[in-house]
């Protein structure tokens, strides 16, 4: 049983294919968000991000350009939904000669060879469970440079609204989360004890004004 589509299902495909200029709201309006989000963390022309989740290369496309001494790393669940990023890029003319690419189901990062210093993961978590999450953050540890940290969006709770579902709203479509399947809901507190498992520290970052996820910081410090 797959934990969630994103293996099987080519993510924001008929979108793609069905818009040419790449100004569907969905892409643009996530994509600025992600975008300025980075750029107001720091990121620079010389930063190595890591986009966990990066999927077709929305923030990708917008952000590799900017990276004229720095290094892009994307890494996604589905070979095929990157394949479409490569051509997206293709599309708009962006040079690939600093992006790597990484198909894997365990956040593999064998292949990134420098430390990283932004890595950002929007709306994966949401479809994660706890283990794999754990996964993700003890794997992405180990190619951040102390000091640096990882951005990544989830579906927040109280404890007194955990075990049941929840429901959220984004570009006004109406949605429910749970405690046990995906989309997955969860606690700061859960968040803050898998952070300090993977050895990262762990705060919220209000700055980030998605819809209906919010923005956790796990930094390596040392």
């Amino acid at each position: 049983m797959l934990e969630n589509d994103y293996e099987t299902d080519v993510f924001l495909s008929g979108a793609i294919a069905n818009t040419p200029d790449l100004q569907f709201r969905d892409w643009v309006e996530l994509q600025a968000l992600q975008y300025d989000y980075l750029r107001a963390a720091g990121a620079s022309a010389d930063s190595v991000v890591l986009d966990v989740g990066c999927g077709p290369l929305r923030l990708g496309s917008r952000l590799i350009p900017d990276l004229t001494a720095g290094w892009y790393y994307g890494i996604d669940i589905n070979g095929e939904t990157l394949a479409i990023g490569r051509d997206v890029l293709d599309r708009l003319g962006v040079s690939a000669d600093r992006v790597t690419l990484i198909e894997s189901t365990d956040f593999d990062v064998a292949a990134i060879d420098r430390p990283v210093d932004f890595a950002i993961a929007n709306s994966v978590f949401s479809h994660l469970n706890l283990n794999s999450i754990a996964r993700c953050l003890l794997n992405v540890a180990e190619v951040l440079r102390p000091g640096a940290a990882l951005h990544a969006t989830y579906f927040d709770v109280s404890l007194d609204r955990w075990n049941s579902p929840q429901s959220f709203v984004n570009f006004g479509r109406e949605f429910p989360t749970y405690p046990r399947r995906d989309p997955y809901h969860y606690t700061q507190a859960m968040m803050a004890d898998v952070a300090a498992w993977a050895g990262l520290s762990f705060r919220l970052d209000p700055g980030y004004a998605h819809q209906c996820q919010t923005m956790a910081v796990f930094t390596r410090e040392v």
